[in-house]
C-alpha cells in the first residue's frame, strides 16, 4: 500500500539525504509529511523502513510521528491517530485507516523532487531537531572544523546555502554553523574567506 517508501528510501540513501518531504491531504486538512531515515545509533522498530512525521501546515508545531513500511504503519496507536487527524468517533475506523493509507500511498513520491518554501522550512526544522540544534538557527554565519559533519548539518546546508555546501562537499570535517540573528548571515564567499583568514 505504501510501496513507494522503499523506492524513496533507496533514492534518499543514494543521494545522502536523511529526510525528504511531500504534501498530503486528508479530510480537507493539509500536511507536509517528512520521511526520515533512521540514524546509525537510532532505535528502529522491527519491520520499520522509515519514520513519517505529519506536520499540520496550519500549525507547524503540531505534528504526528509514526513508523512505517510498505504495508502500512508499525505499532499504530489508534487513539492518538484519531485525535491528530480529527477522525470523528463512529463505526468503520478500520475502513478509515485503510482509506488513509491508500491516499497516503498515492501521495508518496518515488523520487526526490524540488521542494516548496514551506517544505524547506519544515525540513530545516526537522533537521535542526535531529541534530540537537535550535530550529531558529537559520542563517549561515561561519564554518567550524567539527571533525565529522553530521548528515543533518549537510542536509540543512544543502537546503539553505547550497552553493557553500557544494564547495565543501568533500571536506567532511567542516560543518556550516547557523545563527538565530539574521544580521549574522553571510554569503558562501564571505564564509569561505573568513574561514581561510582564521
Amino acid at each position: 500500500m505504501l510501496s513507494n517508501l522503499r523506492l524513496l528510501k533507496s533514492v534518499m540513501e543514494d543521494n545522502d539525504w536523511a529526510i525528504d518531504a511531500f504534501n498530503f491531504q486528508f479530510n480537507n486538512y493539509d500536511y507536509v509529511v517528512i520521511v526520515e531515515l533512521y540514524g546509525e545509533n537510532e532505535h528502529k522498530p522491527e519491520y520499520s523502513l522509515v519514520e513519517l512525521d505529519f506536520v499540520d501546515i496550519d500549525d507547524l508545531n503540531r505534528h504526528y510521528q509514526i513508523h512505517a513500511n510498505t504495508r502500512g504503519f508499525v505499532s499504530l496507536d489508534v487513539k492518538s491517530f484519531r485525535e491528530f487527524f480529527r477522525i470523528p468517533y463512529g463505526d468503520g475506523l478500520g475502513n478509515v485507516i485503510q482509506g488513509f493509507k491508500r491516499q497516503l500511498g498515492e501521495s508518496i513520491p518515488s523520487q526526490i523532487h524540488d521542494k516548496s518554501n514551506l517544505q524547506k522550512i519544515v525540513m530545516v526544522n526537522s533537521l535542526s531537531r535531529a541534530d540537537s540544534k535550535d530550529p531558529n538557527r537559520l542563517y549561515p554565519s561561519h564554518l567550524a572544523n567539527t571533525g565529522n559533519r553530521t548528515i543533518y548539518n549537510s542536509n540543512k546546508a544543502r537546503i539553505i546555502i547550497e552553493d557553500l555546501y557544494n564547495l565543501i562537499i568533500d571536506r567532511n570535517e567542516l560543518s556550516v554553523c547557523f545563527a538565530i540573528d539574521p544580521a549574522r548571515q553571510r554569503t558562501a564567499q564571505e564564509i569561505l574567506r573568513n574561514y581561510a583568514d582564521n
